[in-house]
């Protein structure tokens, strides 16, 4: 079968790859729909490296239980599921916990082959069963994007009592909006992109802001009667985004940086100055999603009647994942995946 090895510098190969067999306590998930992630976007474009261990990329997985291996006693062959993204040790407090995406000795991208190929092995406590009203597309939006926005608004916390601004509408950002509305809140979204703007009118925001055509500190501020949002969800990277959150939110706003981006500081923390710059606002960080997250995700998603397949705008066969790579960096698209006949 073939595997998609990113060799940088806007270069990847698909190698012949061998089926793997399951070993104890895993299963052999056959493929139906792998994300090509923002993340998966870093190597692609960055220099090749001195030695490539010819890892398989990607972290999106969606597919079919093809055989189970000794042990393995809770998925059955022909259970469609969702697989999570990332593997812990299993042993530290962080696992323990269900919070794999935390434990420090994490084995995933760079670590260990990946998901952009017809048949992957899989843990089975990693592989969960997908409910039989939702989609495989469905599904595979909660495996990076809508599980990392879940997570992070899940830090913050929006009701009916918020304005939520989120910058940055990528399938994150996108998925952010989505979650956000389903917790009633009043959203809007700040991006450049018209395929994304269009994307997220689509997804519900309810108001739009271009900061390549207006002042969005003023324009925020209009929309939230002066006082700006008190929810701010930074999904961009943009070093100018991550900044201005303090200028487009609340005094006692929650904000949660979410996107990766150019590393250096961009909020002064110092009490003086415009009567306390930080004021009483609550900063947060996050890391991708918990395992357990998926429970209530799901719960959302069916007791809302939402549909996350509605942010896949491009689908491909593995033999164009050059094509999908390419669109993916370009921004000018929902979430792209590459996807494999099923039945």
């Amino acid at each position: 079968m073939k595997g998609v090895v990113v060799i940088g510098d806007h270069r990847i190969e698909l190698r012949e790859v061998d089926k793997p067999e399951p070993q104890h306590n895993q299963v052999l998930v056959r493929a139906v729909q792998a994300g090509v992630c923002g993340s998966d976007v870093h190597p692609y474009r960055a220099e090749p490296r001195a030695t490539n261990p010819g890892l398989v990329q990607g972290h999106e997985l969606v597919g079919v239980v093809d055989a189970l291996g000794p042990g393995a006693e809770h998925l059955q062959v022909g259970d469609r599921v969702f697989v999570y993204l990332g593997y812990g040790c299993f042993h530290c407090e962080q696992c323990a916990s269900g919070y794999p995406n935390l434990c420090l000795d994490r084995r995933d991208q760079g670590k260990m082959d990946r998901y952009q190929k017809g048949y992957s092995i899989v843990r089975e406590e990693m592989a969960l069963s997908i409910p039989e009203s939702m989609s495989f597309g469905d599904a595979l939006m909660l495996t990076c994007a809508g599980g990392t926005a879940w997570s992070a608004l899940d830090k913050v916390r929006p009701t009916c009592h918020d304005s939520v601004v989120i910058f940055g509408l990528g399938p994150v950002g996108l998925m952010g909006v989505m979650w956000a509305k389903a917790m009633g809140a009043h959203v809007i979204g700040v991006e450049v992109i018209p395929e994304r703007l269009e994307l997220a009118r689509q997804v519900g925001v309810d108001a739009l802001l271009n900061p390549q055509e207006e002042d969005i500190v003023a324009g925020i501020r209009a929309l939230t009667g002066g006082e700006g949002a008190t929810v701010g969800y930074e999904s961009s990277g943009n070093k100018a985004a991550q900044a201005a959150m303090l200028d487009v939110t609340s005094r006692q706003a929650r904000i949660v940086y979410v996107a990766g981006g150019a590393p250096g500081a961009v909020i002064d923390p110092s009490p003086f100055g415009q009567w306390g710059k930080l004021a009483l606002r609550t900063i947060c960080g996050t890391v991708t999603y918990a395992l357990t997250d998926w429970y209530p995700m799901t719960r959302t998603i069916l007791r809302h009647g939402l549909k996350p397949e509605q942010i896949i705008t491009h689908r491909f066969p593995i033999e164009q994942a050059d094509e999908a790579y390419a669109l993916t960096e370009t921004g000018r698209c929902g979430k792209v995946v590459l996807e494999w006949p099923w039945p």
